[in-house]
C-alpha cells in the first residue's frame, strides 16, 4: 500500500487547521454584522450606502461603466474620485449578487483567509521558518486587532490591509531564492501589482503608506535575516517595476483623486499627539499586548478636536507575542554579553539594522507631541489632510508576527519545541479573542434595514433607482442637520450628508443655494442639484467647485439623478491616465501569462504552431 508523503499530510493537516481558525475567527466577528441589538457600526452610515448607491449604478448600466459622480449625498459628489470610493473592490462586486450586509460579512470571512494565507507564506517561504512557527504567526495575524474591529465599526477601506503580507511575499519571493536567477518574475510583479493597485484603489488614505512601509520593514528584516542569499538589487528592481505596473493601473483614480482634493484639501484640523515618550510608549503597548489604550489616550493626548473611541486604538495581538519575546530574550542573553552579533554584522547590515530602527520610530515620532513638531507635520502633504495619526501604530502588527518568528526560529531551545510552542500558544490567542468583552461594538447605532429594504426592491425590480428630492433629517426647531446617508433608500439625496472630503462638520461644504426639495426645481436659473463635474474638473468645463446644474442642462441632470452617465470634459493629465490604465490592463494580463508556466507553454506551443504554419514548404504557407 502507498501513503502520502509526510509533507502532503503535514500540508493537509495546515491547511484543515487554517480552515478551522478562519471559521473561528468569522464566527466570533460576524457577530456584529448586525450585533446584539440588530444595529452596525456608526460608520456603516456612509459605506453601506455606498454600496446600494454601487449597486443602483450597476443595475442602471452594467458592469464596465465607470461611476465618474453619483446624486445620492449632499445633492451629487464624485464618487471615482474619492479617496474612500469602493467601486471597484471586493465588498462593491459581492453586492451584485448579495445585500449590501451579507457583503460585508462576505468580505471580512474572505480578507481574513488571505491575510492568514499571506502571513504563513511570507513567514514559512521567506523568512524559512518551521510549519508550526509560520502557523503561529499566521494566527497572531489573523486576529490582529486592527482588521476585525475597524470593520465591526464600519471602516471598510481596511480591509485590504489584510492583503500586505502577500504582497510582501510575492515582492520578496525572488529576493533570496536560491540560483541564478537574475531577472525579476513577470508573475510576482504582476501578481505583487495587482495587490498594490487594489490598496490604493481601497485604502489610499488609511493603509496604502504604512503598507509600503511595512514591506520596506520587512525586506530589512529578511536582509539581516539572510545575509548571505538576500540580494537588495533583485529586491529594489521588483519594488520598482511592481510600483510602476500598479501605478499605472490605477493611474485614472490617482489622478481623479487627486483633481478633487486640491479643490477639498481638509487641512482644516490640528493633529493631536502626546507630548511625553513614556506615555506614548505605554499607549502602544498596552493596544498592542492587551486591551486598546483609549482611556489612557484620552489623558495624556493634547491638541485633539475630536474625541478618539476605543477602535481607534484597536491593535491588539494578544500577551502571547511579548511573552513569547521576552523567553527569547532572555534565554538570548548570554548572545547580547559576549557581543559577538555585535562583530559579526557588515557595513551594509549596519545600515540595515539603523533603518530599522528608524521606521520603528517612525509612528511614535508621528505622535509625539511639540508645537514646532506639531507645526512641521502639517506641512507636510499627505500628513496635512489627517486628523489623527495614530493608525500608524500599525505597522507594528506585521512587525511583531515577524519578530516572533525569528525569536522562535533563531533561539535553539524554542526551535527543538516549536511544536508544542504553537500548540499553546495558538489555543490560548483563540481563548483570548473569545473572552474579550466587545460590549462597545454591540452598542452601535446605525441601522442597516433602509438601505437592506431598498437593495432588495431594485433586486426584485420593483423600483427602478432614482434621486427627485433633497432630503434632510431636521432638529426641534425644524432645521436641517446632518444625517446618515441613507435617505438614497427612499429616492432623496441628503442635503447635509456624510461626506469627511468636505470636512466632519461639512466645514468646506459648498452648500450654495441647495435646498430641501424637488431635484428639477427652478431657482435663478439654476436646478436645486449639483453638477459635480465642477468639483474635480472646474477650469475644463466652466464652472466653479459647488455649481448646480443649469437650467438648460436639465438633460444632463436627468441622466445624472437616474444614475446613467452624461457628458462632461475631463483634464488632458485625467484623460492620459485613463489610456494609461487601460493600457495596464494588458500588461498586466501579459505578465501573468509569462509568468504562469501553464499558460506560457500554452504561448509557446500556439507561437510554434504558428511559426510551422508560415514556414516554406508547409502546406498552410501562403494562406490567408
Amino acid at each position: 500500500m502507498r501513503f502520502r508523503l509526510p509533507t502532503t499530510v503535514d500540508r493537509l493537516t495546515v491547511v484543515a487547521l487554517a480552515g478551522i481558525l478562519i471559521t473561528a475567527h468569522y464566527l466570533i466577528f460576524s457577530r456584529f454584522f448586525p450585533g446584539r441589538y440588530g444595529t452596525l457600526g456608526h460608520d456603516y452610515e456612509m459605506f453601506l450606502p455606498a454600496l446600494l448607491d454601487g449597486y443602483y449604478w450597476f443595475h442602471a448600466n452594467g458592469l464596465f461603466a465607470v461611476p465618474w459622480f453619483t446624486p445620492s449625498f449632499c445633492g451629487g459628489v464624485p464618487k471615482f474620485p474619492n479617496p474612500q470610493a469602493l467601486y471597484f473592490s471586493v465588498p462593491q462586486l459581492l453586492t451584485f449578487s448579495v445585500d449590501p450586509l451579507t457583503s460585508v460579512k462576505l468580505t471580512l470571512l474572505v480578507f481574513a483567509a488571505l491575510g492568514f494565507g499571506g502571513a504563513y507564506l511570507l513567514v514559512r517561504r521567506i523568512v524559512g521558518a518551521a510549519r508550526p512557527t509560520a502557523f503561529l504567526s499566521a494566527t497572531l495575524f489573523l486576529f490582529n486587532g486592527l482588521y476585525a474591529h475597524r470593520m465591526a465599526i464600519g471602516h471598510l477601506t481596511f480591509h485590504s490591509f489584510m492583503l500586505i503580507p502577500l504582497l510582501a511575499y510575492y515582492v520578496l519571493r525572488g529576493a533570496h531564492a536560491p540560483g541564478p536567477r537574475r531577472r525579476p518574475s513577470p508573475l510576482d510583479i504582476g501578481l505583487g501589482a495587482l495587490l498594490l493597485a487594489y490598496i490604493a484603489a481601497t485604502g489610499l488614505a488609511h493603509v496604502l503608506f504604512q503598507a509600503l512601509t511595512i514591506l520596506l520593514l520587512t525586506a530589512l528584516m529578511c536582509a539581516l535575516l539572510h545575509r548571505s542569499t538576500f540580494r537588495p538589487g533583485h529586491f529594489v528592481a521588483t519594488l520598482l517595476l511592481t510600483g510602476l505596473v500598479a501605478g499605472a493601473l490605477c493611474a485614472a483614480q490617482l489622478v481623479a483623486i487627486g483633481a478633487y482634493l486640491r479643490h477639498f484639501p481638509r487641512d482644516m484640523y490640528p493633529l493631536p499627539g502626546i507630548p511625553r515618550i513614556w506615555d506614548l510608549l505605554r499607549v502602544v503597548l498596552a493596544s498592542l499586548f492587551w486591551q486598546p489604550a483609549d482611556e489612557t489616550a484620552a489623558e495624556v493626548m493634547t491638541n485633539s478636536r475630536w474625541m478618539l473611541e476605543r477602535h481607534e486604538f484597536e491593535f491588539g495581538l494578544t500577551p502571547v507575542p511579548l511573552v513569547i519575546l521576552i523567553v527569547s530574550g532572555l534565554l538570548n542573553l548570554y548572545r547580547f554579553r559576549s557581543l559577538r552579533w555585535w562583530q559579526d554584522l557588515r557595513r551594509d547590515q549596519w545600515l540595515y539594522l539603523a533603518m530599522i530602527v528608524a521606521l520603528l520610530a517612525l509612528p511614535l515620532a508621528l505622535n509625539y507631541y511639540t508645537p514646532q513638531w506639531n507645526a512641521l507635520l502639517k506641512g507636510v502633504p499627505i500628513l496635512e489632510s489627517s486628523s489623527s495619526l495614530f493608525r500608524w501604530f500599525s505597522i507594528y502588527i506585521p512587525a511583531v508576527v515577524l519578530l516572533v518568528a525569528i525569536a522562535v526560529e533563531r533561539t535553539p531551545a524554542l526551535k527543538r519545541n516549536a511544536g508544542w510552542i504553537a500548540g499553546i500558544s495558538v489555543p490560548g490567542i483563540l481563548v483570548l479573542n473569545i473572552m474579550t468583552d466587545r460590549d462597545f461594538y454591540h452598542r452601535q447605532e446605525y441601522d442597516p434595514a433602509p438601505v437592506l429594504r431598498a437593495y432588495g426592491a431594485v433586486k426584485a425590480n420593483e423600483w427602478q433607482p432614482a434621486i427627485t428630492r433633497l432630503g434632510a433629517v431636521v432638529d426641534a426647531r425644524g432645521r436641517p442637520v446632518m444625517s446618515q446617508n441613507d435617505l438614497l433608500a427612499r429616492g432623496e439625496s441628503a442635503l447635509l450628508c456624510y461626506e469627511s472630503i468636505f470636512g466632519y462638520r461639512l466645514e468646506a461644504f459648498p452648500r450654495k443655494t441647495l435646498h430641501v426639495g424637488a431635484v428639477m426645481e427652478e431657482r435663478d436659473g439654476r436646478l436645486n442639484i449639483k453638477n459635480p463635474v465642477c468639483y474635480v474638473f472646474p477650469r475644463e468645463n466652466g464652472c466653479t467647485p459647488g455649481d448646480h446644474f443649469g437650467v438648460g442642462e436639465r438633460a444632463a441632470a436627468d441622466a445624472f439623478t437616474h444614475f446613467r452617465p452624461y457628458p462632461f470634459r475631463a483634464g488632458v493629465w485625467q484623460r492620459a491616465a485613463n489610456w494609461g490604465s487601460a493600457l495596464s490592463l494588458a500588461v498586466v494580463s501579459v505578465l501573468l501569462t509569462l509568468g504562469c508556466p501553464a499558460w506560457r507553454t500554452r504561448l509557446q506551443g500556439l507561437l510554434a504552431r504558428t511559426v510551422r504554419r508560415r514556414a516554406p514548404g508547409s502546406r498552410h504557407a501562403g494562406r490567408g
